[in-house]
């Protein structure tokens, strides 16, 4: 399954790498591509709860870049 993500706040590469970094290491999460440009984030991931993961990644994102404000795209 692959979601994506808006990820408001997020102006600069060295964060957007922190965030890919930290949705990398979630369990279930097989890929993770954040781009600068569009400042989208998208996830690939196993598992049949969305829900689940996406909180997993929220956190995971907030606590990487406490300035990014995620929502779905």
């Amino acid at each position: 399954m692959t979601k994506t993500f808006r990820l408001e706040g997020l102006d600069c590469a060295v964060c957007a790498s922190k965030v890919e970094r930290a949705v990398k290491s979630l369990d279930g999460v097989k890929s993770a591509c954040v781009n600068l440009f569009t400042t989208k984030l998208t996830v690939g991931f196993d598992g049949d709860s969305p829900e689940k993961i996406t909180e997993a990644i929220k956190s995971a994102i907030k606590k990487a870049s406490p300035d990014i404000t995620v929502r779905n795209a």
